[in-house]
């Protein structure tokens, strides 16, 4: 791999030569005549982890601002599966790119990804030169003969891992507590086991989801899940909404992680996530955007900013998710979910990180730089973003930029047509 030098770069209010070689952060203190394939002036440009997208369906661009402001289920069931059921193979990749290009404009470098057609949306987000974490959907509740091909498809491709980038992380991820049989989570359980990858799944969404579970098992969702063998340090359990007291301490317990993402559950009116049973556990909340048709966007800076406030709004207490906690759950914590060391600027660590204009007028006068990134920015004051070495994005600008969005919009209106 090539190797970079950020000359002049502001870091921890410090100018700084960064040296990135083979991928990674060699140096923080390199002289400014390093021996570098590349040169960056990064003058007047801060150095900020990368951002870590904790969970989202990336082709569901195709469906951002269709069928808003309607009710979870009411939402799933009639509008956007019948829509998501016409998406042809191209489709999805269309959607998966114009993903990763606005991914890339926002600053992400990481998505958790949970969508049909895995491999192929692996290979997309990865091609585009994001790291990716994916791997086979179980959904089958509602339709049995999809079990055995849903778990034919998960062997084919744990047994292609090695064709794919090394910027995949494989996973597990059964849909949900009601999307999924019983008899699927048992052999997925054992699934996790043996293989050790993490595992996404939504849990505690509604306050329908966790009724329907209570009524049918006799347990929340999250003591369902433990019965079954899959509360563990590898889960990652998403959106989290509808918790115990005695959930959140089951969750500690077990070791599992949450993906947190305020922005769908506040436009799907469903709930706030109880900021203030994980005070003692904010190591391990990470933090996602969920697709675009309820978001409706995939900027990790708004979904800062969103997750601080809104805990603060239902909690009324000021120091509940202040901009350092949600900052680390879109960067460190983000990575560290996913069994990867990202998320931070230090010698030896993965070089995957953002530069920052600080003469933007949302970075003036600049007495916090992460306050300032939590609280006032938004994509424009992104110049630079960078994953595993490589220029994603440079002065604002990302290659075949036109060619993604026109070949959406043409997915889109075929869709739609038909």
């Amino acid at each position: 791999m090539s190797s970079l030098l950020l000359k002049n770069a502001v870091l921890d209010q410090s100018l700084s030569n960064i040296l990135i070689k083979d991928g990674i952060f060699k140096s923080l203190d390199a002289p400014a005549y390093s021996n570098a394939d590349s040169v960056l002036d990064c003058t007047n440009l801060a150095v900020l982890p990368a951002f870590y997208n904790a969970h989202t369906h990336s082709p569901m661009t195709l469906l951002r601002g269709y069928a808003d402001d309607r009710e979870l289920f009411d939402w799933l069931q009639n509008y956007i599966w019948p829509m998501e059921a016409k998406f042809t193979l191209d489709d999805i990749i269309a959607g998966t790119r114009l993903a990763c290009l606005e991914m890339i404009k926002t600053g992400t470098v990481f998505a958790a990804d949970m969508y049909w057609h895995f491999p192929e949306v692996s290979r997309t987000i990865t091609e585009m030169g994001l790291r990716c974490c994916a791997g086979p959907i179980f959904l089958d509740a509602f339709d049995d003969s999809l079990t055995k091909p849903q778990f034919e498809e998960a062997e084919r491709f744990y047994n292609s891992l090695p064709s794919f980038s090394e910027l995949l992380i494989p996973a597990i991820m059964p849909h949900s507590v009601y999307g999924a049989k019983e008899s699927t989570l048992r052999k997925v359980s054992e699934m996790a086991k043996q293989l050790q990858y993490p595992i996404q799944i939504h849990v505690a969404e509604t306050e329908k989801e966790v009724k329907d579970c209570q009524s049918e098992t006799g347990l929340t969702p999250f003591e369902y899940l433990d019965s079954l063998g899959l509360l563990t340090e590898k889960t990652v359990s998403v959106h989290s909404v509808h918790m115990t007291d005695e959930d959140a301490e089951l969750v500690k317990r077990r070791g599992a992680k949450i993906a947190h993402v305020p922005v769908s559950n506040m436009k799907l009116s469903s709930g706030a996530f109880r900021a203030g049973l994980f005070a003692d556990y904010l190591d391990s909340i990470c933090l996602g955007t969920d697709g675009c048709s309820s978001n409706n966007n995939l900027s990790m800076i708004e979904e800062m900013k969103f997750a601080s406030l809104l805990a603060k709004h239902s909690f009324e207490c000021t120091q509940i998710f202040s901009s350092e906690a949600v900052f680390k759950f879109a960067t460190r914590n983000g990575a560290a979910a996913y069994g990867f060391d990202g998320g931070v600027i230090e010698k030896g660590r993965p070089a995957d990180c953002i530069l920052v204009d600080t003469k933007s007028p949302f970075m003036t006068p600049g007495y916090d730089i992460v306050s300032d990134i939590v609280y006032s920015c938004d994509s424009s004051c992104i110049d630079t973003v960078i994953c595993n070495g490589e220029i994603l994005m440079q002065a604002g600008k990302v290659n075949g930029e036109a060619e993604i969005i026109e070949r959406a919009r043409e997915s889109a209106r075929k869709i739609t047509e038909k």
